[in-house]
Parts: C-alpha cells; sequence; structure tokens
C-alpha cells in the first residue's frame, strides 16, 4: 500500500495540472505526513504558491511536534538523570529529528551540538556502549570535530578491538577527516589484528 501512496504525490510535485497536484497532496499529507518528508522538503519550492504554502505548513507543523517532544523529553531526563532508558528515548528523538531533512544550517548544527551533550550523558553512565559511541563519532564528523571523532574512535578499539565495527568506524574518521597516514595505519593495525569481516561488514 506504501508504494501505491507515495507513487501519487510524487507525480503530484512534478504534475502540471496545479488543481490535480494540490488534491493529491492534500489526500496524502495530511494521512502521514511524516512519510512524506523528502517529497515536502521539494514540494516547498514549487513553483504552485499553493502547493509550495501546503508543503511548508507541514513542514512547519512537524518541526513544532519535534521541538515540543524534545523539550518535553529534556525536562523528563533531566528529573531522571539516571535513568538510561529515559535518556535513549531522548536520544532516538533528537536523531529522528536531525535526520528527518527539515533542519538546515544554524538550527541543524545546534541541534547536533546538544545531541553530543546528551550522548556524552549516556556515555558517562556507560563509559563503552558500542553504539552510542558509533553515535558519537558520527555526529563529531557532522559537525567536523576530527580530534575528538578520533579520541571516540580510540575508544572504541580499545573496548572493541576485534569488532569490525571498531575498523569501519576508524577508516570513516580518517577518510571523513582527510588523514592519510592514519588511514594507512588504520588499514596496516586491520592487517595485523586479522578482523573477519562478515558480509554486510
Amino acid at each position: 500500500k506504501e508504494e501505491k501512496d507515495i507513487l501519487p504525490l510524487e507525480e503530484a510535485v512534478i504534475l502540471n495540472d496545479n488543481k490535480t497536484r494540490r488534491k493529491l497532496m492534500l489526500e496524502t499529507l495530511f494521512d502521514d505526513p511524516y512519510k512524506y518528508l523528502d517529497v515536502l522538503m521539494i514540494s516547498k519550492n514549487n513553483d504552485d504558491i499553493e502547493t509550495a504554502h501546503y508543503a511548508t505548513t507541514t513542514i512547519s507543523k512537524i518541526q513544532r511536534e519535534f521541538q515540543m517532544g524534545i523539550q518535553k523529553m529534556a525536562i523528563t531526563v533531566e528529573n531522571n538523570p539516571t535513568n538510561v532508558e529515559l535518556l535513549d528515548d531522548y536520544l532516538d528523538l533528537m536523531e529522528k529529528y536531525i535526520q528527518s531533512g527539515v533542519l538546515e544550517d544554524y538550527l541543524l548544527q545546534r541541534q547536533r551540538v546538544v545531541y553530543s551533550k546528551e550522548l556524552d550523558r549516556k556515555l558517562a553512565l556507560i563509559p563503552n556502549d558500542k553504539p552510542t559511541l558509533i553515535k558519537k563519532i558520527h555526529n563529531c564528523l557532522a559537525l567536523k570535530e576530527f580530534d575528538s571523532a578520533r579520541m571516540h574512535c580510540e575508544t572504541l578499539k580499545n573496548a572493541y578491538p576485534h569488532d569490525e565495527d571498531t575498523w569501519i568506524e576508524a577508516v570513516r574518521v580518517s577518510i571523513d577527516s582527510k588523514d592519510k597516514k592514519h588511514l594507512e595505519e588504520v588499514v596496516q593495525a586491520i592487517r595485523n589484528n586479522g578482523i573477519t569481516w562478515s558480509k554486510t561488514g
């Protein structure tokens, strides 16, 4: 059903018939706008003023819902500072907001800084948590905080020296930071450690 739903909306954006486009957009957007965020982001720049207005209004509504949810979770986490489950819910919501595509430039940067601090909070509670370390590394790279990314990658190496994810992240950090020397060292370390790669690795 999803494929049938999303195809008309994608077609609607490029239709020359404004009336048909508006009708199709309204029918689908108000059903589940989160599912069509990519299309909404394109539609906000549509030549048809009403189509662009529908998209912009819906994006603004989604942003407000994210912001309200994050503010509410922030208070809950502050009142329960050692509750890892609540913190995970908070981190998941922020990650979803960051990856949604509705944030751009300064606002995206600012949200990533907040996200970084909350990842630090999680690592203070569970220092060697692998998924959190990996998310921290990815966020550092997005913020171009390469020294911090390398530091957390070293923590990953020390805690999980034979885990393929550790070395995938080490390669990622080297490439993103354009550090050829470090990349050569990582490749040599992989050979020396005899890492066994899975089919997905």
